[in-house]
């Protein structure tokens, strides 16, 4: 599949990418600590973890400030934007909850990871606070 998206972790030991068929997938390095290798010379890459949450083509994908959380949206289905733990591979299922995004053309965490802002293709920007991160 096409990638669409792509982003690298903060402390670039992540990477993420989104395809056309609405998969997020995540890549660790490889190797020894030392090694800054994330896909091996002359094979396929194969994610270490894929999220076939959304159903149409990933517009974006975006991780916070200390990449143990990952953001990614489509501009083409309404409601679809999806929060990822990174750590532990989980998916939140009650974000968004029942607030009306209409479709999300960009998202972006505050400098603490304590908000994310998705922007619409209605010209509105709706924060959200991430309790995890209240503090920040």
């Amino acid at each position: 599949m096409p990638v669409t998206t792509m982003a690298v972790s903060p402390l670039g030991n992540v990477v993420a990418t989104g395809n056309s068929s609405g998969i997020l997938n995540l890549y660790g390095r490889r190797g020894s600590s030392g090694d800054r290798t994330f896909f091996p010379t002359g094979a396929a890459p194969e994610p270490q973890r894929a999220f076939p949450n959304l159903t149409h083509s990933l517009s974006g994908c975006r991780f916070n400030h200390d990449g143990s959380m990952v953001a990614y949206w489509s501009e083409r289905t309404k409601q679809a934007v999806r929060l990822v733990h990174v750590p532990t591979a989980t998916v939140f299922d009650d974000f968004p909850g029942r607030v009306n995004l209409h479709y999300v053309t960009d998202c972006a965490f505050s400098p603490g990871s304590g908000f994310l802002a998705a922007g619409t293709g209605q010209g509105r920007v709706l924060l959200f606070r991430l309790p995890r991160y209240s503090k920040s």
